[in-house]
């Protein structure tokens, strides 16, 4: 390759997805955390003296966003005046797996600095992932819904862990421009109309519980990738052992055989419901859970159901899963 056309000084290695652009290692990184920044200030996703508490997993994708707004808070004081970064972790449970790459989310906090809450299914729910799979599912091959099951559970520990640091604090996720076109595909193949029309939004506020935001929906898992691998970011690179059956990965595919011709389509999917829904209505008011205080359009969520139910038979009726 030549040398970097932004500072015609070092050679090029990496190939912007989106721009062409080819730039050499620094430069790459430095544009990667300047993207973020631009795309924090554009929907205003951390105003001064926010908390942040940012969802780890040990994983990629939350591993590389732990790193730029740790980078950009410090390297922007002005803008990000008093803004305060926490950890969250979740720990669902999952055997060989989840000890694994919770020990990096501690390295990452040891590195970092910040303060960590865990939160477990087992604690929260009072049955781990593994034990809800064995309960639901007596073809330990039989996977296909552990997903659904676990993004559920999970969200809500997250929430609970960002009210453990404060009622006010926003929780800032690592989803990419992938995994928001995926989600824009699955609610259309769902057909869930009020999920889709929250699928391209950077900032989910339902007015009750915590806020969240996506600071690298607008990155794609290419970059994120390139990112990891120039500034020598550790992360846990195992896929988790029930990743294999998700409806997810019937988008996935659709979307990695499409960007083939069309590099931009992640962000084109994803646009696609912000001109959508321009000048509709924000949905159906929200309640909270007389439970645990998620937020709901009926009165118990889904989650203390869970907690709730005393067998399998009400485990079921909850989850709307038939026996097999």
């Amino acid at each position: 390759m030549p040398n970097c056309q932004k500072c015609s000084a070092a050679p090029a290695v990496v190939r912007h997805q989106f721009t062409s652009e080819l730039l050499c290692s620094t430069c790459f990184t430095n544009q990667f955390e300047q993207e973020v920044h631009d795309h924090i200030q554009k929907y205003n996703l951390i105003p001064k003296g926010s908390e942040v508490v940012i969802g780890v997993s040990g994983g990629k994708d939350s591993s590389v966003l732990l790193t730029v707004l740790h980078t950009i808070v410090n390297q922007y004081p002005d803008i990000y005046q008093n803004v305060i970064l926490r950890m969250c972790a979740v720990d669902e449970g999952i055997a060989g797996y989840r000890k694994e790459s919770l020990d990096v989310v501690y390295e990452l906090q040891k590195q970092f600095g910040l303060e960590l809450k865990v939160v477990a299914f087992k604690d929260r729910f009072e049955r781990s992932l593994d034990e809800l799979m064995t309960t639901l599912h007596k073809d330990p091959e039989d996977v296909s819904l552990a997903c659904s099951y676990c993004g559920l559970l999970r969200r809500n520990c997250l929430s609970h862990g960002a009210q453990l640091f404060s009622k006010e604090a926003l929780i800032a996720t690592g989803h990419n421009a992938d995994d928001q076109a995926e989600t824009v595909l699955l609610n259309l193949i769902r057909g869930d109309y009020q999920k889709l029309k929250r699928s391209g939004d950077q900032i989910v506020d339902l007015g009750v519980g915590n806020p969240k935001i996506k600071p690298m929906s607008y990155q794609s898992q290419k970059q994120i990738v390139l990112y990891a691998h120039h500034k020598k970011v550790k992360y846990f690179s195992t896929e988790c052992p029930y990743a294999v059956g998700a409806q997810r990965g019937v988008a996935r595919r659709y979307i990695q055989g499409a960007s083939t011709k069309d590099k931009r389509v992640v962000l084109k999917i994803q646009d696609s419901i912000t001109d959508l829904k321009r000048g509709e209505g924000r949905g159906p008011e929200m309640n909270i859970c007389v439970e645990c205080g998620a937020a709901l359009v009926g009165s118990v969520c889904q989650c203390c159901q869970i907690k709730q139910a005393e067998n399998e038979i009400q485990l079921r009726k909850v989850l709307k899963t038939k026996k097999v």
